[in-house]
């Protein structure tokens, strides 16, 4: 079973099934150790962060990533492209290189029959590869979802299923939605399998069957 450590406040909490973590950090100076950490990267031995299965130390980079804002939703990512062009390849590699080779076969014909109508030699020097079919046909996701926790919930959706991460490290999530869309949001990341840490420096919702921390200005932890 996995297990998130939260060591500077010696709390963790089981990962038998998806959790939502709020970690209320009231200290401004508190709050942005946690946040440069987060934005630095999860290091092997993170003083705030780290995840265990079996005992076993976790890389937390392989499994979890930080999310700023949730306008900061760049779907089409050049890390989320690269991704979907390997799995594409990968699911639809032997159909991929018939149309490879049909294509370059019909453009080849289309430059001979060019060729054939000038008086001077005209010559072409290509190789069709299957990556240049996405280039051409610009293939991405669509980005037309206009409310918020849709387009969040649908990220964090392409994300679980491109890069198989399960834990989401946020800030201020509930500065940005009602309570009404904070519950639809844990309830539809529940279901895909993912686990959210927020952030947040004074105390809002209160969530039912959430664990909540609380680092006061005293570096007390309730």
């Amino acid at each position: 079973m996995k297990q998130l450590l939260f060591p500077e406040i010696s709390k963790s909490v089981n990962l038998p099934e998806p959790q939502w973590i709020t970690l209320v950090i009231e200290r401004p100076e508190q709050m942005r150790n946690y946040l440069m950490e987060l934005f630095d990267g999860f290091g092997e031995k993170s003083k705030r962060f780290r995840l265990l299965e079996d005992g076993q130390s976790l890389y937390l980079d392989e499994h979890g990533f930080f999310l700023p804002s949730p306008f900061n939703l760049e779907l089409n990512s050049k890390r989320n492209l690269n991704s979907l062009l390997k799995l594409l390849k990968k699911s639809y590699f032997e159909n991929l290189a018939e149309s490879v080779k049909d294509i370059q076969a019909r453009i080849e014909e289309a430059i001979e029959a060019i060729r054939l109508d000038f008086d001077v030699e005209i010559v072409s020097d290509f190789d069709l590869k299957t990556d240049d079919l996405f280039k051409i046909a610009n293939v991405k996701f669509s980005e037309e979802c206009e409310n918020l926790s849709e387009r969040l919930c649908r990220y964090l959706s392409v994300e679980n299923e491109l890069n198989k991460s399960t834990i989401l490290f946020t800030i201020h999530l509930q500065e940005y939605f009602s309570e009404e869309e904070i519950k639809n949001i844990r309830k539809e990341l529940a279901f895909r399998g993912w686990t959210v840490v927020d952030l947040e420096s004074r105390p809002i919702l209160s969530l039912e069957n959430e664990h909540r921390f609380i680092i006061d200005n005293d570096l007390c932890v309730i």
